[in-house]
């Protein structure tokens, strides 16, 4: 969505794809106006145009009228051209009834002209002129005039065609027939995905015109362009006493010259009077005001205008940049291991192993091992990875004195990480707001634990093949810059992807410095160590909240993010000198042995593009974005008013589902037969104890975000809590979770197990859950709420620690980073899934129980109350506007929490697939350890 900040300051939002300029509003002594200049331009914008594009249009429009309403409808490409016709009514049905639609109706009428009883901004007589830029603007002008004429039908007045005195139409209408016209709207579908490389687009966009445009018209439906030309020459629709102006040029790769101009005939003979044809010579689509302004606003002032806006939606642009990848990862794949697929395929039909290769493995010629670039002389027996070896080696060198300076530097890391997280948390929802965009959560959560969670994999291969500083110093830098984006961020866009860079380095530094404490303490001895690292967010619990409402209320919201750009890298450096200085006395010592690559760039690139499975990472991570992010719609105000079964009839969401299934598959059957280095390591996720952690993760964390990502606006909401406040409540789970964790760690050490000590600790889960079902609504005191808090944390401390010690505890020490990674990556999967579910409940119920709630007269609030928590905050509690908000929400936490309890099952079956490890006969570290 476009951020109303980088839109001209005079427009006024009406929807999410219209905005409205009144000069009555802004100068309303202006007298610059004369009587021929019309009452209303209505700028029907191509698809995803750039707002700076929009600005000089609507400025040119302001110059030549500027006492004219101007209006302008945004077409964004997924919405346009692949929505249905309601869709597109939807898009303008607010702007024509608030707009265009006279004050009062008078009698019906006959007539094709506006009976005298019928009055507009104080005239009998609008005068409006429409701009419509491609066939985009074509679809929406097309749109406004049938739900002009149904309107008429609603209301029994037969007021006649649109009131409009010209219609300008640039760069449209297109040929009607489809076997002429499929190359230029495979181009121009193409457009979208012009990142990709160029025979691979018009692939993608070909198929797609087949599918939306090709088939409907075999069937012998009338498809989009037919329509679009029969609606503009149709009188029932658009006047003929209109003055219509065609601008085109010889040059447009998408709209025909000669189909311009046969429209221009066909209009003629059917009555159309006034028809102008201006052709450009060599100017591209839509650009001949940008090759001759003066030619271009010329022919305007002689005609009638309106102007144009973009907004390229989250959701349009994710799915459209989404299909791209799926088909850029399998084209590669194809161009690139083929003959491995076939050797492999053919090997898993005849189930001989055994056989001579058929074709080469891409690694087999000139390939060198990943291991390569420094190695130990226990690393080459052994065989294991340089960032075990390189730790080893340092562990052994460095003193008692030194183990316990990392320990208390890794302790200052986590004190500033959990801080600047406290403290970005909770301004979060009021960035959402400021871009009225509060029911964004959802999705960006979605977007960041899927990322985040599969980013894990890869950052357990980086510090296994670079080593644990380097894999460090490469997760500070992505957070410091995620960080750095969040505080100069202009547009929700922007935030969102910095929220995804900032949670892959913020979570491969958490991964990072865990693993480290792993790498240098006994097992037995873990749990406390991890225990007492998560010690600091007891503290900045409270800390965080308080100085994020101290920033809030100064104006300081974005510096709660800029100070961390600085001390982020600033605490962390201290931990990587002392690192840096102990494996030079290593190298020193001869513990270590570089040994440098003798690859080429070339060749680097390909190894380790080959060893990181980066189509296999990109098959996954598109995977389950396509299947999860349909679930969570942006926050538009018309999708949260469909039901979750419309939705799911959705053309969107099922394109989005079916194509997410779809890439998984492909992702599978890579990694079956053609992917050389597999991203998951199967051979691991067959130990029954190591796929019960993860499936425990996964439950455990989808559960807990079904109910916890809208906690904090449901507490300032319902109960009018401070942001200092909604802080302190909002993270019971994590103190109670960190304070338990240290005399968890010394129980496990004692008991020596794990698995009795999980099982113990769901019915704390159950009952916390189920308990909050009933607490957590309009009615019940707060205290309730933190009690059953209080139950969680008990349950999910003892559950997150139980489910990282198992996991590490099915393999050796090379296998510490894999295992941690895995359950990291099953519970960012989990907490995707648990805020999708959250997010379609969210959006499915709030609007809708708004509308319900509010007083008729108020009605119109609802989107406003929906998108931003502030506006929401801003009535207080007794008013409607407010009651009804806190009753709204009230239903929708009541169904995030059923849906919640009703996974939890699933994590007690998890907890029996374990064996029951003795904790204490397992030794997997070396050299000075805890």
């Amino acid at each position: 969505m476009v951020s109303s900040s980088s839109l001209p300051p005079e427009l006024r939002k009406l929807s999410d794809d219209v905005y409205v300029y009144d000069p009555r509003m802004d100068s309303p002594g202006d007298s610059r106006s004369s009587a021929s200049d019309p009452t209303a331009v209505v700028l029907y914008t191509w698809a995803d145009a750039h707002v700076r594009l929009i600005q000089k249009y609507f400025q040119g429009y302001r110059d030549i009228y500027p006492s004219t309403k101007i209006i302008i409808v945004m077409a964004k490409t997924m919405k346009t051209f692949f929505g249905s016709q309601e869709t597109n009514q939807a898009v303008v049905r607010e702007m024509v009834v608030k707009e265009l639609w006279p004050l009062n109706s008078g009698k019906p009428s006959p007539s094709s002209e506006l009976p005298e009883s019928v009055k507009y901004r104080g005239t009998p007589h609008p005068r409006i002129l429409m701009h419509a830029f491609s066939n985009s603007g074509g679809v929406n002008l097309e749109a406004t005039a049938l739900v002009w004429h149904s309107l008429q039908r609603s209301v029994g007045q037969c007021i006649g065609p649109l009131p409009i005195k010209g219609l300008i139409l640039d760069s449209t209408p297109g040929g009607s027939s489809f076997s002429l016209e499929f190359r230029r709207w495979t181009a121009g579908v193409a457009l979208g995905f012009a990142f990709l490389p160029r025979i691979v687009a018009k692939l993608v966009a070909a198929i797609i015109v087949l599918l939306y445009f090709g088939l409907p018209g075999l069937l012998g439906k009338e498809v989009l362009p037919v329509r679009g030309r029969r609606v503009i020459n149709s009188p029932d629709y658009i006047p003929t006493t209109s003055a219509r102006l065609y601008i085109y040029s010889d040059s447009d790769p998408l709209i025909g010259d000669k189909d311009v101009e046969s429209h221009g005939h066909e209009a003629k003979a059917k009555g159309y009077r006034h028809i102008e044809l201006e052709k450009f010579q060599g100017s591209g689509h839509v650009a001949h005001m940008r090759q001759d302004p003066k030619k271009y606003w010329a022919a305007i002032a002689r005609a009638v205008p309106p102007p144009t806006l973009l907004v390229r939606p989250l959701r349009s642009y994710l799915l459209l940049r989404a299909s791209a990848y799926i088909w850029l990862a399998l084209t590669s794949s194809a161009l690139l291991h083929v003959p491995n697929v076939m050797q492999k395929f053919l090997r898993a039909v005849s189930h001989d192993s055994g056989s001579t290769p058929i074709m080469k493995d891409p690694r087999d010629e000139e390939y060198e091992p990943i291991f390569d670039s420094s190695e130990t002389v226990a690393e080459a027996r052994e065989g294991r990875a340089h960032g075990v070896a390189e730790i080893e080696a340092l562990a052994t060198v460095w003193s008692t004195q030194a183990l316990h300076a990392g320990y208390a530097l890794v302790f200052v890391i986590f004190f500033i990480n959990s801080f600047q997280q406290e403290t970005t948390g909770s301004l979060s929802p009021y960035v959402y707001s400021k871009f009225a965009n509060h029911s964004l959560v959802s999705r960006t959560n979605v977007l960041t634990n899927v990322v985040g969670g599969v980013a894990k994999l890869p950052c357990a291969m980086l510090i296994d093949v670079w080593g644990r500083p380097k894999g460090l110093g490469i997760m500070t830098g992505l957070c410091t810059l995620g960080l750095f984006l969040m505080a100069i961020c202009a547009n929700v866009e922007t935030y969102v992807t910095a929220q995804v860079i900032y949670w892959v380095g913020y979570n491969g530094m958490d991964y990072v410095l865990h693993i480290f404490l792993s790498d240098t303490t006994d097992l037995v001895n873990r749990s406390f160590v991890y225990g007492m690292a998560s010690t600091p967010y007891v503290v900045t619990t409270f800390a965080g909240p308080a100085a994020a409402q101290s920033l809030y209320e100064k104006g300081g919201l974005w510096w709660g993010f800029g100070i961390f750009v600085f001390l982020t890298p600033l605490v962390t450096a201290p931990f990587m000198w002392l690192l840096w200085t102990s494996l030079r006395k290593a190298y020193a010592a001869g513990l270590i042995r570089k040994n440098h690559s003798r690859r080429t760039w070339a060749r680097s690139v390909k190894h380790y593009f080959i060893e990181f499975d980066t189509i296999g990472l990109s098959l996954v991570t598109v995977a389950f974005v396509l299947m999860l992010l349909p679930l969570t719609p942006a926050s538009q105000a018309r999708n949260g008013n469909m039901s979750l079964f419309d939705r799911w009839r959705s053309l969107d969401t099922t394109a989005s589902l079916f194509l997410g299934v779809l890439v998984f598959m492909a992702f599978v059957f890579w990694e079956r037969f053609c992917a050389p280095v597999c991203f998951l390591p199967f051979s691991r996720l067959k130990d029954r104890t190591l796929l019960g952690a993860c499936f425990l993760a996964a439950s455990l964390f989808a559960s807990f975000y079904c109910w916890d990502l809208y906690l904090a606006s449901y507490l300032q909401v319902t109960f009018n809590t401070s942001i200092r406040e909604t802080g302190y409540i909002y993270n019971i789970y994590t103190i109670g979770t960190c304070l338990w964790s240290v005399p968890l760690g010394l129980i496990i050490r004692k008991v020596d197990r794990l698995k009795w000590i999980a099982l113990a600790a769901m019915p704390l889960i159950f009952l916390g859950t189920g308990l909050m079902i009933h607490f957590r609504s309009p009615q019940s005191h707060i205290e309730y709420v933190v009690l059953c808090e209080v139950f969680k944390a008990l349950g999910g401390g003892t559950l997150v620690i139980c489910q990282q010690m198992a996991a590490m505890a099915t393999g050796g020490h090379e296998s510490v980073a894999v295992s941690f990674a895995l359950v990291g990556l099953f519970t960012k999967l989990g907490g995707g899934i648990g805020s999708a579910i959250s997010g379609a409940i969210w959006t499915s119920t709030v609007p809708v129980y708004l509308e319900r709630y509010l007083p008729p007269e108020k009605k119109h609030k609802a989107a406003e109350l929906y998108g931003s928590i502030e506006d929401v905050l801003s009535y207080p509690i007794g008013t409607p506007e407010r009651d009804a908000t806190i009753l709204a929400y009230g239903v929708a936490q009541r169904r995030m929490l059923i849906a919640g309890l009703s996974i939890l099952p699933l994590a007690v079956a998890s907890i029996l697939m374990w064996r029951d490890i003795r904790l204490k006969k397992l030794n997997q570290v070396r050299g000075t350890v805890f």
